[in-house]
């Protein structure tokens, strides 16, 4: 599910690894269609609004180049993640359902150890939010079978070497310099 609101959001390695490189584009590649199901889902039309951008997500996206390019941004509620972030863990979560923790448990890890929060360009999930309409029955058609050619940018995981107060800090500095 596209998530390009959620760009910045804990994933500061994406930019430290590719930024510099000119593998991360800026342009408009989420479909209207499948902004609309997201905000419907979401129920919030605050998330149309970004803070001093030029463009709002729904306009211009940030993704890595490729074939097939991959969107900046994870959410969690639908999400596949790697074994590697729960090494170490011993026990499991102190608290569920409180809005927050799945930050501290999943979202931070995963940037700590240098991996990428990344969605794909077309909606193949929707999220209910606190509703319970159903957009799969107005569109059937809409949901097809995952193609794996979408998930080529999955490297095998390895340890980015670069200490992750670095990153978050250069990270913070380019998005300053560069106004992203």
């Amino acid at each position: 599910m596209p998530l390009p609101n959620l760009c910045f959001h804990k994933n500061s390695s994406v930019f430290f690894h590719e930024y510099f490189f000119g593998n991360i584009g800026y342009d408009k590649i989420v479909s209207e269609e499948s902004c609309n199901l997201y905000l419907k889902g979401m129920g919030n039309d605050a998330l149309l609004r970004r803070n001093n951008r030029k463009y709002s997500w729904r306009d211009k996206q940030y993704f890595l180049k490729g074939k097939s390019p991959a969107l900046l941004g994870c959410g969690h509620f639908v999400a596949t993640y790697r074994k590697e972030i729960f090494k170490g863990i011993v026990k499991f979560p102190e608290r569920k359902f409180i809005n927050g923790y799945e930050e501290s448990f999943l979202d931070d890890k995963v940037d700590m150890i240098g991996l990428y929060r990344l969605s794909t360009v077309k909606t193949y999930a929707y999220h209910m939010g606190n509703k319970l309409d159903m957009v799969g029955d107005e569109n059937p058609s809409h949901y097809s079978k995952v193609s794996e050619e979408i998930f080529h940018w999955l490297k095998p995981a390895r340890s980015s070497g670069i200490p992750y107060s670095l990153r978050k800090l250069v990270f913070r500095f380019l998005k300053r310099i560069r106004n992203l």
